[in-house]
């Protein structure tokens, strides 16, 4: 079976490799391609290796808002683009000319709609598949898909009463990373990774979390978002001191100011794998639901996982056993303590959630679910 995988990463991530010295552009687009991918960034090419290893699927995937690959890939295959429109055009030619059986669009900011529609005219596929990971719970964004997968359980059950076929696939953990990384010591206590967008929908929960650990713990941050706008310099800082907003400004100082900067991925992989305790937050919209990429990247770099989304969880890990879950801020400080004052509980609860992610949550065993979805 043929399938197509168009992705998007994130723009500043984009930047920042291609701005460096060591970019991964090469002298032809597959060299420029394994460049980029072998900066193991979101999935990289998890789902792709995995494929390869004996399942019934071959597999082209493509980074469709990374404009000097994608420019690399018209030049190469005479085609030529001009104006706004690149990056339609030059996915809508690369899809034509693989003429796939099934085509996903793993995308949360591009592939609306229009943009499915202006694809799909170049090529008539069996089966469109569409990931909803942000629980959008947007049947019209998917109008011209027939299968919307997720790693929400409700968000299935959304899209499955809005009429369209939906099914969970979650995410997962790529056995060789810790390999290629190596043995690492411990060196960080208790860590946060990730995004802290300050007066985001989706974000509320996260900071106040962050920052009540962050006021009693040398917590070590590696954040990207707004959180970067901490000084008080900032002009949105100097908003919230004109509007009385002190405490608010005073946390985000505080995180901000215990931010070392984000990290991507192997350097955040390397992280995980220097952290002896790492929290985790769902997004809001998650619902409590055990859900994101952070179970597995921590998991299979043997941190030990402190984190939200007891519902659903038993279905990845066994709670105080593999991960340690907390219910409200309070208890997070609580179990942070207790973790941190008995490092060898810590460690050995690491260990166990590693030990699981190997078994039951790398995508060599995820893409035999994948296949059995795309062919039913």
């Amino acid at each position: 079976m043929r399938v197509f995988k168009a992705s998007s990463y994130d723009h500043k991530v984009l930047f920042a490799l291609f701005g460096q010295k060591e970019s991964p552009l090469r002298k032809d687009y597959a060299s420029s391609l394994d460049g980029l991918l072998s900066s193991v960034f979101v999935g990289a090419d998890f789902w792709s290796r995995a494929v390869s290893e004996g399942s019934g699927l071959e597999l082209m995937e493509v980074v469709l808002n990374c404009k000097p690959l994608q420019a690399q890939w018209a030049a190469e295959n005479g085609v030529v683009v001009e104006g706004d429109d690149w990056m339609s055009r030059i996915l809508c030619e690369q899809v034509r000319r693989f003429d796939p059986e099934v085509l996903i669009f793993h995308d949360q900011e591009y592939l609306d709609a229009d943009f499915q529609a202006e694809v799909l005219r170049q090529c008539r596929p069996r089966l469109v598949v569409a990931w909803d990971g942000i629980a959008r719970c947007d049947p019209s964004r998917f109008a011209n898909c027939q299968l919307v997968l997720t790693n929400f359980p409700f968000v299935r059950d959304f899209y499955r009463a809005a009429g369209l076929r939906s099914e969970v696939l979650p995410y997962s953990f790529h056995s060789d990373i810790a390999g290629r990384i190596g043995a690492l010591e411990r060196i960080y206590p208790l860590t946060f990774a990730g995004s802290l967008v300050v007066r985001s929908d989706l974000h509320v929960r996260r900071l106040r979390l962050v920052g009540e650990l962050a006021k009693r713990f040398p917590l070590t941050v590696r954040a990207t978002g707004s959180i970067l706008q901490w000084k008080w310099k900032e002009r949105t800082q100097r908003r919230r001191l004109r509007h009385f907003h002190w405490s608010e400004a005073m946390d985000i100082h505080r995180l901000g100011r215990a931010n070392l900067g984000a990290v991507h991925g192997l350097p955040m992989y390397r992280f995980f794998g220097e952290s002896l305790v790492t929290f985790n937050v769902h997004i809001d919209n998650a619902r409590n639901v055990a859900s994101n990429m952070r179970l597995f990247e921590a998991s299979g770099m043997g941190a030990c996982l402190l984190t939200d989304g007891a519902d659903g969880m038993e279905d990845y890990f066994e709670p105080d056993r593999e991960v340690v879950l907390y219910g409200s801020p309070a208890e997070a400080v609580e179990k942070a303590r207790w973790l941190l004052d008995n490092p060898e509980k810590a460690r050995a609860i690491g260990d166990a959630g590693f030990q699981r992610t190997m078994k039951d949550h790398t995508f060599q065993k995820r893409i035999p679910l994948l296949e059995s979805l795309l062919r039913a």
